[in-house]
């Protein structure tokens, strides 16, 4: 990997687990790319936020519906989802489109407090998800579709299951109410595009633990 680095002047992404490679080809790549590290257990980590790259209009429901399929199965292991992994994934789909177009902190760490806010009841939540103005103007207000159609889908369940699926979406954002990772994700010092035709070369170095 590192004489590949060394030598390769166009952009590129380095699974860096120690972040040796970091250390030993990032002083030489910043001469002609934009280095950065992202490690979202280091507080001085580059910042990525996935929901800001959800390209609103005909592909948010599908860009969403990937940022979903990563919380519920990050390792991509699961050949048949449970009935609470498929609930609690349509659970997130709604929430994260509802974060998106209502709330002013677009993260995943917002969508875990939203999901999760001791001042108001579970089914509270779900009403204000009905209810709320997310594609209309003042005088027209206009509930998102998949937001109103993801918490009908839970209200129209028993308390218990309810709680149930709420448990099981939590424990998938449970990671984002680390503060440091909330940081980490809170905003992008980059975008996925910049890989691809950004104006000058990225060296974009993944240095995230195995734990």
């Amino acid at each position: 990997v590192v004489p590949t680095l060394l030598s390769w002047t166009g952009s590129a992404i380095i699974h860096d687990i120690k972040g040796e490679n970091w250390q030993l080809t990032s002083g030489w790549r910043s001469k002609f790319s934009y280095c950065l590290l992202f490690n979202p257990t280091d507080p001085r980590s580059a910042r990525y936020n996935p929901l800001l790259e959800v390209r609103k209009g005909p592909d948010e429901i599908r860009d969403v519906q990937n940022i979903a399929d990563i919380l519920v199965d990050p390792e991509g292991a699961l050949e048949r989802r449970n009935h609470w992994e498929k609930t609690s994934h349509s659970l997130l789909v709604g929430a994260i489109l509802h974060v998106l177009y209502a709330e002013e902190d677009k993260t995943l760490a917002r969508v875990a407090t939203f999901l999760s806010d001791p001042q108001r009841s579970f089914a509270a939540t779900l009403r204000r998800m009905m209810t709320t103005n997310h594609l209309g103007t003042g005088h027209n207000p206009q509930v998102h579709p998949v937001v109103a159609s993801a918490a009908r889908e839970l209200l129209n369940k028993s308390e218990n299951e309810r709680s149930g699926v709420l448990s099981t979406a939590m424990s998938f954002l449970g990671l984002y109410r680390d503060p440091t990772v909330a940081a980490a994700t809170s905003s992008c010092d980059w975008r996925i595009a910049d890989l691809v035709d950004g104006e000058r070369p990225l060296s974009l170095y993944l240095v995230v633990p195995p734990s």
